[in-house]
């Protein structure tokens, strides 16, 4: 993130979209490595997850809650594990890249988010539900 003192609306904006996919990503890597595969096991079945469907779910949450954009980026920044971004792993020739990381905490509200999404979906049906996201039958 900037550090700067004059931070400009467009720093926030870099800033926001960097940091919120970088917590999709956490918590896309999270799920692969739980389950060998991108998904979310919910009591109904599971979702499947992309990093850009994720993206738009996390983003979505907030905004729809009337969030500015450095409110989010602020949540999102307590939902990465920073600590363990920071330092490779001892006996790594080389490190191209952090893989992020999300705190129990960040794990915990982005699985609470979708378990509440499962069960609209559910409530919904199958056919309403569809309608409403454009899935053509």
């Amino acid at each position: 993130m900037n550090n700067d003192r004059n931070i400009t609306a467009a720093d926030i904006a870099e800033d926001y979209q960097v940091i919120l996919r970088l917590v999709a990503e956490a918590f896309v890597l999270h799920q692969v490595a739980t389950y060998r595969r991108p998904v979310y096991r919910h009591q109904y079945g599971d979702i499947s997850l992309t990093i850009g469907a994720m993206e738009g779910f996390i983003e979505g949450d907030l905004k729809g809650l009337g969030r500015s954009t450095s409110q989010c980026l602020e949540f999102y920044l307590t939902l990465l594990d920073r600590e363990k971004m920071k330092s490779p792993k001892k006996g790594m020739l080389h490190v191209f890249g952090r893989v992020p990381t999300l705190t129990p905490f960040g794990i915990n509200w982005i699985s609470m988010e979708l378990d509440q999404f499962g069960d609209m979906i559910q409530d919904m049906g199958p056919e309403a539900a569809n309608k409403l996201m454009g899935v053509k039958s």
